[in-house]
Order: structure tokens, then sequence, then C-alpha cells
């Protein structure tokens, strides 16, 4: 489904973001632990979007021009 055309937050969607942002966590904990420093950046960059999202918050919307 595009981004655009995304329906507002239901249960479903916020109880999955919020297993992601958990599960996020853990992933970059993992990866700093073995010096991944890059992989852990993107996962925390994962985390913060999903916990937004499991707050009720929409996705960001992408930077214009």
């Amino acid at each position: 489904m595009a981004r655009g055309s995304d329906p507002k937050p239901g249960s479903e969607m916020v109880e999955f973001a919020a297993y992601v942002a958990a599960l996020t966590a853990e992933l970059s904990r993992l990866a700093r632990a073995h010096r991944l420093g890059t992989l852990a950046y993107l996962l925390d960059m994962t985390r913060l979007e999903a916990r937004a999202l499991s707050n009720g918050a929409g996705p960001p919307e992408p930077p214009s021009g």
C-alpha cells in the first residue's frame, strides 16, 4: 500500500509498531555489541519511527523539494 493512502492508525497497526520498536531496540543493542555502528544507527531510526507510530502519531512527512 502506498504511504499516501495509509489508513488512520488502528489498534492492529499500533500493536505491530510497538512490537517493531521493541524488536529493533534489541537488535540495535546486539549490533552495537558487535561494533556494527551503521546498522545500529539504522535500527535506532526504525525504532524511533515505530515508537512514534505506536504512540498514535502518523508517519513522518517526506521532505519536500
